[in-house]
């Protein structure tokens, strides 16, 4: 849990990616007066990316300079309390954030001396009026028992409540000249940073629903840090820009580039998941069998977890629950029903002479093989994995050609594409697949 008392610990999870997407200007009215030599500062921090997990995204917060009190405060929505059960809480969607108030000196050793995260801060032009009720709605929120709120990665975090504090200084202007369409959804925002970790940026692609490829607005946008940061970038009043001054406080050693250019992350999947495993298809098709049933089945499973332990709206509706069916599992049944086929007869085992009998014994009836007797087990099973692929590919070529024609708009053509070719080669080629 934060304290005031410690180091300015945050545990932020605000998604973030940075697209530079060129847009028009806004322009918020507001009555504008020149600032008076006490007037209070007020900036918007952001922070690159970090290491953790829960810091990929990056995090703004907000400061307050007053000359007449030296007050010099940093306004932190993004404060969580990491007590254990919190990664359970965080699945479920029953994460409460809380504002704290820190020192400007304790934030910068926690985001630069010990984290080594690039630091900016962006001065904003605000007149006495706005920054009137900029500062009244913080000490509200600040006084009194701590003031939370319900983290939503996309709806409601520590960079979207850094812009509506600022929407609601200037009566809701900012949002409006934001309106506009945006050029990306929220999952190719949240995507986007993640490139260079591809392990990630598959585990989140998969994960996420439909409601992350509804088309979005500008304003919408503002739930990653450094898209908050172009939209204050872009922004006037009354002709004059909102961010009066920008400077890079500090500069990590390691620094994150937003436009690097990494590979497709699906294309390590491609290269090194499905390649391999369609190889093996054509050598040892039962063993490919039961790897693709136990993996696709495991990711179901998780998925279902998450369709039923979550409130998140990001996280249901997943169409990927047809791309890997927890039935799966019925795969592994049919390869073992199915057993090893060969083209050959089993050889016979060394017969023992038998004793002479008389002619007027009866000659002993023949007793069944165990090969013969497991010999329908084994078409059975074999025949019913062969239409168990065959309904899978179908699913899968379907649910493409939804997604390619608009009609499923959650974008689940890599998934598919990573599969069909292994499923397909299982589910048509000429001998058994449960050979």
């Amino acid at each position: 849990m934060v304290r005031a008392s410690t180091a300015y610990r945050f545990a932020t999870l605000a998604s973030c990616a940075f697209l530079g997407s060129a847009a028009p200007h806004g322009t918020p009215t507001s009555t504008w007066a020149s600032d008076a030599a006490d007037l209070p500062v007020v900036e918007v921090l952001t922070m690159s990316p970090g290491e953790a997990l829960y810091t990929r995204w990056g995090h703004a917060a907000l400061r307050v300079l007053d000359p007449r009190t030296k007050l010099d405060a940093v306004y932190n929505y993004g404060s969580i309390d990491l007590s254990p059960g919190f990664m359970r809480r965080m699945l479920k969607g029953e994460v409460e954030a809380f504002l704290h108030v820190g020192r400007y000196d304790d934030m910068f050793e926690t985001y630069a001396e010990k984290e080594d995260r690039t630091i900016e801060r962006r001065r904003l032009n605000l007149d006495w009026r706005a920054t009137e009720r900029l500062i009244r709605r913080l000490r509200n929120e600040a006084r009194g028992p701590r003031w939370t709120y319900r983290y939503d990665h996309f709806a409601d975090n520590c960079s979207s409540r850094v812009a509506d504090v600022i929407d609601d200084a200037l009566q809701g202007a900012l949002s409006s000249a934001y309106s506009s369409p945006h050029r990306a959804t929220y999952r190719q925002l949240a995507l986007s940073v993640l490139e260079g970790h591809p392990g990630l940026y598959v585990a989140v692609d998969t994960a996420l629903s439909p409601h992350t490829d509804a088309p979005i607005s500008r304003w919408d946008s503002r739930f990653l840090p450094s898209e908050l940061a172009s939209l204050l970038d872009d922004a006037t009043i009354d002709g004059r820009p909102l961010v009066r001054e920008k400077e890079e406080v500090y500069r990590s050693k390691n620094v994150w580039i937003p436009h690097a250019t990494h590979p497709w992350p699906w294309l390590w999947v491609y290269v090194f998941v499905t390649l391999p495993l369609l190889g093996c298809a054509f050598r040892w098709p039962r063993v490919a069998s039961a790897i693709l049933g136990l993996t696709t089945s495991l990711i179901g499973l998780g998925l279902w977890v998450l369709q039923l332990g979550t409130t998140y709206p990001f996280l249901l509706g997943n169409a990927n629950l047809i791309v890997f069916p927890v039935s799966n599992v019925l795969i592994l049944v049919g390869v073992v029903c199915s057993g090893k086929h060969s083209g050959q007869p089993s050889p016979l085992p060394p017969q023992t002479p038998l004793p002479p009998r008389s002619l007027t014994s009866p000659s002993p009836s023949p007793s069944p093989s165990p090969t013969s007797a497991s010999r329908p087990l084994r078409r059975w099973g074999q025949r019913a994995l062969r239409i168990y692929w065959m309904v899978w590919a179908g699913a899968l070529v379907a649910l493409c050609g939804a997604n390619i024609s608009g009609v499923v708009t959650q974008c689940v053509l890599p998934q598919c594409l990573a599969l069909l070719p292994v499923v397909f080669f299982l589910a048509f080629r000429r001998s058994s697949p449960g050979r």
